[in-house]
């Protein structure tokens, strides 16, 4: 990772990269996973130095999509 991607990660708060990933999702058509993979690989960064950025409701809509897709088992949900 370069320093100018590495110091624009630093200054970065949740709320930024959920709006990245959010948007990612609304003009890609793609998963939350694949938003986030898409933006990691585009800017030449780690998962897991984004993943501290990662608010709440994104990782639960992450949880969701593993459990479709069989990544996790599968957990009780209210229907909405």
């Amino acid at each position: 990772m370069n320093d100018t991607v590495e110091a624009k990660i630093k200054l970065m708060n949740t709320k930024e990269f959920s709006a990245i990933v959010e948007e990612i999702v609304a003009n890609a058509g793609c998963s939350y996973m694949d938003a986030i993979i898409d933006y990691c690989e585009k800017n030449g960064t780690e998962i897991e130095t984004l993943a501290k950025l990662i608010n709440v409701r994104i990782k639960g809509l992450i949880q969701v999509e593993a459990e479709d897709l069989h990544f996790l088992p599968k957990t009780q949900r209210l229907p909405i």
